[in-house]
C-alpha cells in the first residue's frame, strides 16, 4: 500500500546533487542505478531540506479514508514507518520509463473508525490500530519526460505510473476496541485478521496508496524542480557514425579526449591527465635507464589527425599528435652514443608534437545488457617526434659538472635522437594505459550509442 512513495525513492535514486553524493549512471547501467537507490533511500526517508524534500520515515497523515462499498474504514493521525528499510531487487530505465521491484518492511500506527463487513463478517469499532507488513513487494513502471526548467536546463517531469503489489511475508493487524470492547463479538474478527491479514490488507490498500501518493508526488516535484538532468544522468555527447564516416568518428574522438583525460569514474575509466607510473624500465643493451614515480601530463592536448574504422577487418586505425611533459625520478648507467653516462635524481622531459600511430583490433560481442559491444584485443603502434624535445636529468655523475658537461651538451644538441633510442618502453606503457581505458569504455558503452551500422 506504499507504492508511490517507493516509486519516488527509486526515481530519485538516479540522481546526484550537493545534498545527495551519488554516482552518475548511464541509462542501461542497472547495477549503478541499483547502488544509487540503496544509498539514497535513507537520505530521502530522512528528508533533504536543502532541496525542499520532506521527511518520509516516519511520515504522518491526518486522515486516510480506506472505505469500500461494504466497509467504512477511516484512519486518523496515522504514522507510517519503515520506508528506509526498502531494498531494490531490480531496477532499470529506458528513455521514457523506470521499472523496479522493491521489498519493504513497514508499520502503520494511528486511530481507526470501522463499520461494515470484511470477507463476509460483520465488524465495527473505533480506537487505536497497529499494522505490520513484512516484505511487501511492489513492482512498478513510471513514465517521465524531459522539459526545460526555469534555470534553462533539462529536468525530468514524471507522468503516469502502473503497479502491482503483493505481501511476501507476514502481515499483522491489531484493532483495539472492536465492537465497543465486547470480547465475545470481537473474537471472531480478531481471528479473521490473524488468519487472513494479507487478504484484508489487499482489499483495503487502494485508498491508502492514493493518500501516500499525493504526499510523495509533492516531494518528487520539488526535488526535480531543483535537480537538472545533467546532475544525475551520465550521457556521453557522441554522434552515431557510419563505419566509413571518418570525419564523424574523428569528431567523436575529440569530444572524448578531455573526458578520458579527466577520467569517467562512472564507467570505471581512470584519469589520464595527469597519469602516474610507479616504474618504467627504458633500458637498452648498452644503457640501464629506469624511471620511477613518473608523472605524464599533456594527454588532454592530443589531437587526432586521422582515424578510420575498417569494419570488415574489425580494425580501428588512428594517427595522433600530442604535447607531453614527463617528470619523475631516474637512475641511469651505461653509454649513450658511445659516451659513458651515469646518474640518479630528477628527470624532466618535454616532447612537442609526438606522433603516435596505432591499429586496434576488436570484435563485436553481446554484453550482459543484451546489447552489442566492442571487445578490444591486439594492438600495434609506432611513434616519432615531429617537434622539439627537452631532456633534463639532474645529478649526472653524482653532480660532477666537469664529467656531466659532455652528456648535457649531447642531450641539448641531440634530444630527438636520444629520445627515440630510449622512449620506446615509455610510449608503450602510456599507450597500454590508454588502451586499458578504451577497453573499459567499450565494455560499458554499447555499439548502438556511437555507430549507425
Amino acid at each position: 500500500m506504499f507504492v508511490k512513495s517507493l516509486v519516488a525513492l527509486a526515481f530519485i535514486g538516479l540522481v546526484s546533487s550537493s545534498a545527495v553524493p551519488l554516482t552518475k549512471c548511464k541509462i542501461d547501467d542497472t547495477k549503478c542505478i541499483k547502488q544509487n537507490t540503496e544509498v539514497l533511500i535513507p537520505l530521502f526517508a530522512a528528508g533533504i531540506p536543502e532541496l525542499g524534500v520532506e521527511q518520509l520515515d516516519p511520515v504522518s497523515f491526518k486522515k486516510i479514508d480506506s472505505s469500500s462499498d461494504l466497509l467504512k474504514l477511516v484512519f486518523r493521525d496515522a504514522t507510517l514507518k519503515g520506508l528506509s528499510t526498502c531494498r531494490f531487487k531490480n531496477i532499470k530505465r529506458d528513455a521514457t520509463k523506470l521499472s523496479a521491484k522493491i521489498h519493504c518492511d513497514v508499520t502503520l500506527d494511528g486511530k481507526y473508525d470501522m463499520k461494515g463487513q470484511i470477507l463476509g463478517l460483520p465488524i465495527n469499532g473505533d480506537g487505536n490500530m497497529h499494522i505490520e507488513h513484512e516484505k511487501v513487494e511492489i513492482t512498478f513502471e513510471l513514465s517521465y519526460k524531459e522539459e526545460t526548467g526555469a534555470d534553462g536546463k533539462k529536468h525530468w517531469t514524471t507522468g503516469s505510473w502502473t503497479h502491482t503489489f503483493a505481501y511476501k511475508g507476514k502481515t499483522k493487524m491489531e484493532f483495539d476496541n472492536l465492537f465497543g470492547g465486547n470480547e465475545i463479538l470481537g473474537r471472531a474478527a480478531r481471528e479473521l485478521m490473524k488468519t487472513s491479514a494479507n487478504d484484508i490488507a489487499s482489499i483495503t490498500a487502494g485508498p491508502v496508496i492514493k493518500t501516500i501518493t499525493g504526499r510523495i508526488l509533492k516531494n518528487v516535484k520539488t526535488f526535480f524542480e531543483k535537480v537538472p538532468v545533467e546532475d544525475f544522468v551520465l550521457e556521453l555527447p557522441l554522434t552515431k557514425c557510419k563505419a566509413d564516416d571518418s570525419e564523424c568518428i574523428k569528431k567523436n574522438t575529440q569530444v572524448l579526449i578531455p573526458l578520458f583525460a579527466a577520467g569517467i569514474p562512472e564507467l570505471g575509466i581512470e584519469q589520464l591527465d595527469p597519469v602516474v607510473f610507479k616504474r618504467i624500465d627504458s633500458s637498452t643493451n648498452i644503457l640501464n635507464l629506469i624511471f620511477k614515480d613518473l608523472t605524464v601530463k599533456g594527454l588532454n592536448s592530443c589531437r587526432f589527425k586521422s582515424i578510420k574504422n575498417n569494419k570488415a577487418k574489425r580494425v580501428l586505425s588512428a594517427k595522433i599528435h600530442c604535447d607531453v611533459v614527463l617528470d619523475g625520478q631516474y637512475t641511469m648507467k651505461g653509454t649513450v652514443f658511445l659516451l659513458p653516462v651515469t646518474g640518479n635524481g630528477k628527470a624532466h622531459i618535454e616532447h612537442k608534437k609526438i606522433e603516435i600511430n596505432f591499429d586496434l583490433k576488436y570484435e563485436e560481442e553481446t554484453g550482459p545488457n543484451g546489447k552489442q559491444h566492442w571487445k578490444t584485443s591486439q594492438w600495434t603502434h609506432d611513434f616519432k617526434y615531429l617537434g622539439e624535445n627537452v631532456l633534463d636529468f639532474d645529478n649526472l655523475f653524482g653532480g660532477n659538472e666537469v664529467l656531466a658537461r659532455a652528456t648535457k651538451e649531447l642531450m641539448k644538441s641531440h634530444p630527438k635522437e636520444l629520445a627515440e633510442l630510449t622512449a620506446g618502453p615509455v610510449v608503450k606503457t602510456i599507450v597500454a594505459r590508454i588502451i586499458k581505458n578504451v577497453k573499459i569504455f567499450f565494455e560499458k558503452v554499447p555499439v548502438e550509442e556511437f555507430a549507425l551500422d
